[in-house]
């Protein structure tokens, strides 16, 4: 009969790689593949923000409001193909659209602002942003 550590350990197996067959499948990372990081800061309250990447929506959610204390709202990373990314972030609920066009390599993080409630603002960085 076997042991509770075997049978937990070939379901942990069974769950990983959807098998019994006892390998497991390794995830590889392509070193090649480049991020973009997007941080929603100051300026939202309860909006509706949609974000396309070189066409591709990235990213879709309502209800998004800004953190006074530490400025940020949300934040989205996305994985890249290229190395330049056509940004364009839609903010329904204001009628608000913001687009910016970036080198990934160079300026992987990009702040999204809402100034006076009345425009988009994107801020491209080669740094990452901190927060509190």
């Amino acid at each position: 009969m076997p042991t509770w550590f075997t049978v937990s350990f070939i379901l942990c197996l069974w769950i990983y790689d959807g098998s019994l067959s006892g390998s497991v499948a390794a995830t590889t990372v392509d070193p090649m593949t480049h991020h973009l990081y997007l941080a929603l800061q100051d300026g939202f309250n309860n909006d509706s923000v949609l974000i396309t990447v070189n066409g591709k929506q990235r990213y879709h959610k309502s209800g998004i409001t800004s953190n006074r204390v530490i400025s940020l709202a949300d934040s989205v990373d996305i994985p890249m193909e290229s190395d330049t990314a056509v940004i364009s972030v839609e903010v329904s609920s204001k009628q608000l659209i913001g687009t910016l066009t970036v080198q990934v390599t160079d300026t992987p993080y990009v702040a999204v602002n809402i100034q006076n409630g009345n425009r988009v603002e994107m801020i491209p960085s080669k740094e990452s942003f901190r927060y509190l």
